[in-house]
């Protein structure tokens, strides 16, 4: 808890922010030598180049932060993040022009929220830079908001593994998933968007059907619904047709060959709606005979539907897309059947949708 807020000066000249918390106090920053206390900042980051960005935890008065501005590229980008509001308060009470100045910079963002930093991490920190994210304390900060820093450190650490997971899987089938987008091209012309399907279902409930181990027990439940759209993967496609049940929707996503695999021989036999990723395996769009809806990012894609492109990721499981995509359809309520998030009495898969491959888990 922050009893106290002092905009105090140093024995250099500087402007230094003091605060009383927890029943102590402390300074961001030097009373005694503040240029010392920013060489030492700077000397921490180390050398610097055109792909830097960087994140700095504490406001302070922005002595560090007019040095950082004046030493970077002018590629790069500063997030300062400030757990304490009241300090931004008192920063903003007493700035001078030159201090404004620095807040007004195009390529400094202040914030205390956590949206704002996804959002500067989804804006200026990608695969190619990521290696050059610059992420540190000024003075102690670290120490002294450190539980409240926390959950900021958790966050970008959370960004660095995905994207590192994702550069590494397109790195791995990237030649594959080239060749499946380039023979996918002839489907396009049959495809629609999602687009026109927004909201169609509006207040009607939806049955998501997964393949984790409790469908073996619930699957028979689907035989008996009322009014609900259901969604499923490719992996339960062939278990509900072999109960009769005939979705309304199948989504695939995964443009791997597996993808293919789980469905041979028996997508040609559902009337379902096709909603799949632009690039999955040929021989899936050529086999099914109903409509298909298409997403992809690519920008060339949608000028050539000339539909608004409204895409279904969320995360690295089909289960996140067809949540999205009864959310789209305006389904409400969303009803999971399937969905254990476990491996339920050590099982991968419902024996009904069993994976032809060999699970490798990590211990």
């Amino acid at each position: 808890m922050i009893e106290k807020i002092e905009l105090l000066e140093s024995k250099d000249g500087y402007k230094v922010i003091k605060v009383y918390k927890g029943g102590v106090s402390f300074n961001i920053g030097s009373l005694y030598n503040e240029k010392r206390e920013i060489e030492v900042f700077l000397k921490s980051i180390g050398s610097m180049t055109n792909e830097d960005n960087y994140i700095v935890f504490g406001l302070g008065f922005l002595n560090h932060i007019k040095e950082l501005i004046e030493n970077k590229s002018c590629n790069s980008k500063i997030l300062v993040i400030e757990c304490c509001l009241e300090s931004i308060e008192i920063v903003l009470e007493n700035a001078d022009e030159e201090v404004n100045r620095i807040i007004r910079n195009k390529d400094l963002f202040i914030t205390s929220e956590a949206d704002q930093v996804d959002f500067f991490l989804r804006n200026y920190v990608n695969v190619s830079n990521l290696g050059r994210l610059k992420v540190l304390p000024y003075s102690g900060y670290g120490r002294y908001f450190k539980k409240e820093i926390q959950p900021f450190l958790d966050l970008i650490k959370q960004y660095y593994l995905d994207l590192k997971i994702n550069n590494d899987t397109i790195c791995k089938f990237e030649d594959e998933w080239y060749r499946h987008s380039i023979e996918t091209l002839r489907y396009l012309s049959e495809s629609r968007t999602l687009y026109p399907y927004k909201n169609v279902y509006l207040g009607k409930p939806a049955i998501i059907v997964s393949a984790g181990p409790s469908l073996d027990r619930n699957i028979s439940l689907l035989k008996e619904r009322r009014d609900a759209v259901i969604i499923s993967g490719g992996r339960t496609l062939q278990s509900l047709l072999n109960i009769g049940v005939d979705p309304d929707f199948l989504t695939i996503v995964d443009a791997s060959r597996k993808s293919y695999e789980l469905v041979e021989n028996h997508i040609e036999l559902t009337h379902a709606k096709l909603v799949y990723y632009f690039g999955i395996p040929k021989e899936i769009l050529a086999a099914h005979k109903g409509d298909k809806i298409v997403f992809s990012e690519d920008s060339v894609i949608r000028e050539f539907l000339q539909e608004n492109m409204i895409l279904l990721y969320g995360g690295g499981s089909v289960a996140h897309a067809m949540t999205n995509l009864a959310i789209q359809l305006g389904c409400d309520p969303i009803v999971f059947i399937g969905q254990d998030l476990a491996y339920t009495n050590d099982q991968e898969h419902s024996q009904l949708a069993s994976s032809p491959w060999p699970l490798v888990r990590r211990r």
